[in-house]
Order: structure tokens, then C-alpha cells, then sequence
């Protein structure tokens, strides 16, 4: 019988001994369940302070409206924005920057604009001008910096559509007063496929020999005046034009520069199907036969 009190009191003890085990195991995983969050929040914060952001968000993310892990959340997406915007990554920047724009989060908007404007001078260093002036426009009725002033500058540029018509409408006018001939003048918004077409008939291409995607509007490096049939045309009507194609393809011009690349080159050419001349930086050639004229300037930097 002793024998028997004495293995039950050994198992007693056993049984004891295990569910105190088992307790401080269960004390255990809830302190550590308990503290869990305050754990992740802390290494998140570490990650913060380090310059992890993006490896911070993702901790932050997990624990929802814990403390103030939405805040923090905000404020990394904005390091992290502006460390993109420091490193020349200005569109990586703008997904940002918007984000927190449309939450209303500190001065996002303005950092908005910031990468907008960076963005659209990179792209009118690279000579992509309808690029840049999809950031440049919005900024400019906006106000922001000189963008106004940079939207005119491409816009209304020496080599741009723009310049190219107000120069030649302008010889028009020199013309009618000085030779009594009138040229009808051109509207820029008639213009399709880089080509528009002159008074006469005859039609303008512009950019067509670079062999480049050049949008004209903002760049013409050259262009080609075209009139098939012209045998019939007064001569006067054709050399008008001349007069004012040279004055719109080449800036400073004036009548007197104007006829002297015209003559110049009519006497290149004299008797043959083929004329060519130098004109400073310009280049000029005319080509005839007895079913097409041509008159074509390009322009080298």
C-alpha cells in the first residue's frame, strides 16, 4: 500500500510539474502574441531612421491602424519620394508625390509640380517638344515658375511652325507693297502630314528629307516647296513665294537677304534642271523640269 501512495504522490508531482509547464508556456505566447506588434512596429521604425522606406511601408502596412502606422506610413512614401526626386528618378518621384497629393499629405502638391517640371525639361533637352509641353502647359496655367515662358519658347520658337508663317505672311505683305504681286498668305492650322499647301497650289513639306520623325511644329530643319504643272503659273506668283519661303525658313531675313538667296540661286541654277547655294548655316536648292519646280532649304546647326 505504501508503495502504491508512494507512485501515485511521484505522479501527482509529475502531473504538477507539467501543467506548470504547460502555464508558463501559455503566459509565454501570450506575452509574446501581446508584444508582437510592438515589435514589428519597432523594426519598422528602424528601417525608417536606416532609409529603408520602402521595407518599412510593408512592416507599417501590417499593422493597420496600430499606434500611428498610417502617419508613419505617409511620411516614408514621402522620404522616399523625395529621396527618387534627389536621385534624378522624377517619374518614379511623380507616382509618389501624386498618391500623396490626392491624400492632401503635407506639400505634395507642390513636389507634384516640382517632379512635372523636371521632367518636362528633360524631355525638351531631348528635343521631344509635344513630351515636354504636356508637362510644360498644365504648369503654365498654373503659373508655375517660368513654365509659360518655355511653352512660348517651343511654341513660338525661331524654327517653328509659328515663326515660319508669321515671317512668310509678313513678306506677303512686302511683297503686295513692293512688287504690286499678291501672295496669299498661310494659316498654320491648315496644315496636315507636315505639309501645307501655298496660294499657288504648290505645297510646303517640311522635315520630309531629314528622314526623321521631326514634329515640325516646334522644329523644321528643312523644307521642300513642290509645284507640278507650273509652266502655266505667272512667274511673278512663283518667285513671290520664293521670296517668302526664304524669308520663313531663314529668321532675321529681311527683303533684301530674302532676294538675294532667291537670285542667287536662280543664277546657280541658270540654264539646268539644278541650283544649290550656302547661306550661312541654310542651304538652298531649286530643281526644274518642265512638269515639276521645286524650291528646298535645310537648315544645319
Amino acid at each position: 500500500m505504501e508503495e502504491k501512495k508512494t507512485t501515485n504522490g511521484k505522479r501527482n508531482k509529475i502531473i504538477i510539474g507539467c501543467a506548470g509547464v504547460v502555464l508558463v508556456i501559455a503566459i509565454s505566447v501570450i506575452v509574446y502574441l501581446g508584444t508582437g506588434n510592438l515589435r514589428v512596429y519597432n523594426n519598422a521604425k528602424k528601417m525608417m531612421d536606416n532609409a529603408q522606406y520602402y521595407e518599412a511601408i510593408q512592416e507599417f502596412e501590417q499593422l493597420g491602424d496600430y499606434k500611428d502606422s498610417y502617419e508613419r506610413i505617409f511620411k516614408c512614401s514621402y522620404h522616399m519620394a523625395s529621396s527618387f526626386f534627389e536621385e534624378g528618378k522624377y517619374l518614379e518621384a511623380l507616382e509618389i508625390f501624386t498618391a500623396l497629393k490626392n491624400k492632401n499629405y503635407k506639400d505634395s502638391d507642390e513636389q507634384k509640380k516640382f517632379c512635372e517640371y523636371k521632367i518636362a525639361e528633360q524631355l525638351y533637352n531631348e528635343g521631344d517638344y509635344p513630351g515636354a509641353l504636356e508637362y510644360f502647359r498644365p504648369l503654365a496655367e498654373q503659373d508655375f515658375q517660368d513654365s509659360a515662358e518655355l511653352v512660348d519658347s517651343i511654341e513660338n520658337g525661331e524654327f517653328s511652325l509659328n515663326q515660319f508663317v508669321e515671317r512668310y505672311n509678313q513678306m506677303a505683305d512686302i511683297i503686295r507693297e513692293k512688287q504690286n504681286v499678291v501672295i496669299v498668305k498661310l494659316d498654320p492650322s491648315q496644315m496636315a502630314d507636315n505639309q501645307i499647301k501655298t496660294g499657288t497650289g504648290a505645297s510646303i513639306t517640311f522635315n520630309g528629307a531629314s528622314g526623321q520623325e521631326i514634329d515640325c511644329r516646334y522644329n523644321i530643319e528643312s523644307f521642300m516647296w513642290y509645284k507640278k504643272g507650273w509652266l502655266l503659273l505667272d512667274v511673278k506668283q512663283i518667285i513671290g513665294e520664293w521670296f517668302c519661303c526664304a524669308a520663313g525658313f531663314t529668321p532675321d531675313s529681311t527683303y533684301d537677304s530674302a532676294g538675294d538667296i532667291i537670285s542667287s540661286l536662280t543664277e546657280s541654277a541658270g540654264s539646268d534642271m539644278f541650283g544649290t547655294i550656302d547661306y550661312g548655316s541654310f542651304s538652298y536648292n531649286t530643281s526644274k523640269t518642265k512638269a515639276e519646280l521645286t524650291l528646298s532649304g535645310k537648315h544645319e546647326e
